[in-house]
């Protein structure tokens, strides 16, 4: 069985990496998945590449039709000779191909046999590129992928297939790709953070990305990973699908669960370039108080609706944009793939009429749980089943973006900005340019609380012993010193001899010219990292609790590459004593991006440590906690917000840990866990790691004259 979706061939011997490579390939040979494959230099540069399906598309991640393209220049040739032959061949190929799925595909109804999936190797050529897009009525320059918005370049694989992505940089300035949620385990170089993992490509110049997706499978997203490409549009879909996945209905068979899928990726969206919002935000003389960007948009699969006409300063080239259809059958239940791919927004996400069972939260199997609506912050993601049980008619999808605490620093909202971006949930029998029908959004709706959720896979997080770690991040925004602009100071200590051992508190700055990974990599134990890289060192196998505190007013969403975690306890407290060292729950909710509890807060900050009475309140454990985390310097003087999330060290890397937040990257708000140095200098480093460095470092010499 094939999982289509891509470019796929058959699985051969795949080299660790490839030498870098010049793109002079012909621009007509397009997908709208964003692939370029000319088929003839992939057989003569790349013998190991065999058959090659193309799936083409004609909406969002919906499967149409496929074709085959010949694998060499000679089998265009002699067709009508060759026909009668191939007739015949392709009835034999039939019958074993019939046979083959007769004998190995599950079945949906005891779900008794899996299916052995041939994992395969995946290519994509992709050149990045700034051109005029026009996404919600207002036209700006946006970075695309192979002069498409990179919405539409979808990475769709099986768990277990190897991605071989060619990145060439068409952009005046550098750039990276991160694979958001993939564990890059053993290939820690793939993972894409500039100045941790790999320098950022130069222009002009192509970097391979080769690595397997492994054991994981769910729903992920791509993004740009150097200063703020992310913010412009570079980010588009990923999934890897399970072969033996329970949910899907390979056979009509009524047990099955869904019969179809599709993704749906939120966003928010500005008018304005990154550069010229970020430097206004890190501007202090006239952004003293570091108020972050708001958007001006949203978008749902890259289409939004911007209402042109209450904002007579914006040029507008088309007042009303259609929005996004989503087709779904009579009766028909789908699967529904939410992905929050904001910079700044969280959403709350919603259909009129329609209940929401969550499948799946961040790459992770959860035992179905019904809600209302979704709250989903910045890097999140979740699968829903949603079922055509209403009366036919077309129905809205709500994806509502906050305003104001504890989500921005401002309730002010730009003219012509409509909070709430919508899409269609068009049953198939009615035409989708016919009004939605008008449902009043519920009154008190049932909204997804994450610690509810149960992974359908229990795995007990082990105890944290003597010989583990246990980790204190917490993190203000503030001006010091010669600061020029309010930064955010991470704080990062660890519990020692019952004390709290300060390691840093810094504002996290980015290598040029160089990478931490690669640091690691050649100096192993001798390894001095930078003291604003913002590094702590763990051992492979230590059990890691990371205690986020947070005295902001504001939620953080907190991702940590390279593996995800338990969450074990999350709330609001007044000391950290009060925080639970023992949790009961033996099968927590996993992930990879947590949002982090604002602190209690007035108009004042976060309320003072003896307040009472408040909504959320509940009396503290001081005195009656067992084994009370000790207090950090200078004591607790206000309630906040906490996360206590664990993860084993077992994936040796430089793992950045951040808010996902784009401006509070830009900022500083960044640590990284450099896990297991001694099993670093033990994995292959690809040849495309130094090349980039040595292009980059050529590049940046040329710019300063």
């Amino acid at each position: 069985m094939e999982i289509p979706g891509s470019t796929v061939h058959s699985a051969d011997p795949i080299p660790d990496a490839f030498p870098v490579e010049e793109s002079n390939r012909d621009p007509n040979v397009f997908l709208s998945i964003g692939t370029l494959i000319p088929d003839d230099e992939l057989i003569s540069e790349k013998p190991f590449l065999k058959d090659i399906i193309i799936t083409e598309r004609t909406s969002f991640l919906d499967i149409d039709k496929e074709k085959h393209i010949p694998s060499s220049p000679t089998a265009k040739k002699g067709i009508c000779f060759r026909v009668g032959i191939a007739f015949l061949a392709l009835a034999l190929v039939a019958a074993i191909i019939t046979l083959s799925l007769f004998l190995t595909r599950p079945s949906t109804s005891t779900n008794t046999t899996k299916y052995v999936y041939q994992p395969k190797t995946i290519v994509y050529y992709w050149t990045v590129s700034n051109f005029i897009q026009n996404l919600d009525g207002v036209p700006r320059f946006t970075l695309g992928v192979n002069g498409r918005p990179s919405f539409e370049s979808v990475i769709e694989v099986t768990r277990g297939d190897r991605i071989i992505l060619h990145l060439t940089n068409n952009l005046t300035v550098p750039t990276a790709i991160h694979f958001h949620g993939l564990y890059q385990r053993g290939t820690p170089f793939m993972d894409g953070p500039s100045g941790v993992t790999q320098c950022p490509i130069a222009p002009n110049q192509t970097y391979t990305y080769n690595f397997t997706t492994g054991d994981i499978d769910g729903t992920f997203f791509w993004h740009g990973h150097y200063k703020q490409h992310y913010v412009d549009g570079f980010k588009g879909p990923m999934i890897i699908h399970d072969p033996n996945d329970n949910h899907v209905d390979f056979d009509a068979s009524p047990s099955a669960t869904y019969s179809s899928e599709a993704m749906l990726l939120l966003s928010d969206w500005y008018h304005e370039q990154s550069e010229v919002l970020l430097e206004r935000y890190l501007d202090g003389a006239i952004n003293p108080d570091g108020i972050e960007p708001i958007w001006d948009s949203g978008l749902i699969n890259g289409i939004g609706q911007f209402e042109c006409t209450k904002n007579p300063n914006v040029t507008c080239v088309q007042q009303e944009k259609q929005a996004y259809v989503q087709t779904i059958g009579v009766g028909e239940t789908i699967r529904l793939r939410v992905c929050n791919a904001a910079s700044f927004a969280a959403f709350l996400f919603s259909i009129d009429g329609h209940s929401l069972t969550v499948i799946e939260v961040d790459s992770v199997d959860v035992i179905p749980y019904t809600v209302d609506s979704l709250v989903i912050n910045i890097a999140q993601r979740y699968s829903v089943l949603v079922t055509a049980n209403q009366p036919i008619g077309n129905y809205l999808m709500r994806a509502v973006m906050y305003h104001g605490d504890p989500w921005t620093a401002t309730n002010i909202m730009p003219v012509g900005m409509n909070p709430t971006v919508t899409a269609i949930l068009n049953y198939n029998k009615v035409l989708p340019a016919k009004a939605p029908i008008t449902i009043q959004p519920l009154q008190n709706p049932s909204i997804l609380i994450d610690t509810n959720l149960v992974p359908s896979e229990p795995k007990q997080p082990p105890p944290i012993g003597a010989n583990d770690v246990t980790v204190l991040f917490e993190f203000e925004f503030t001006t010091k010193g010669n600061d020029t602009y309010q930064k955010a100071y991470p704080s990062v200590s660890t519990l020692k001899d019952g004390k709290w051992d300060l390691h840093f508190t810094n504002s996290y700055t980015p290598l040029m010219g160089d990478f931490l990974l690669n640091q690691a990599w050649e100096h192993g134990s001798q390894w001095i990292p930078e003291a604003a890289s913002n590094t702590i060192f763990v051992k492979t196998g230590q059990v890691v609790d990371i205690v986020v505190r947070n005295d902001d007013a504001g939620e953080h969403p907190m991702h940590l590459h390279g593996q995800s975690f338990w969450v074990m306890d999350m709330g609001v407290a007044n000391s950290l004593a009060s925080i639970p060292r023992t949790y009961p729950n033996k099968n927590p909710v996993r992930r990879d991006v947590v949002s982090i509890t604002a602190c209690p807060y007035d108009d004042n900050g976060c309320l003072p440590g003896n307040a009472t009475g408040f909504s959320g309140w509940t009396a503290p454990l001081n005195g009656t906690n067992v084994n009370a985390l000790p207090e950090a310097t200078g004591g607790a003087s206000n309630w906040f917000g906490y996360a206590v999330l664990r993860f084993v060290a077992d994936n040796p890397g430089i793992w950045l840990f951040h808010c996902h937040i784009e401006w509070h990257i830009a900022a500083g708000l960044v640590m990284n866990f450099a896990v297991g140095v001694p099993e670093i200098q033990q994995l292959s480093r690809p040849g495309v790691a130094n090349q980039t460095c040595s292009s980059l470092n050529q590049w940046s010499l040329k710019t300063r004259k």
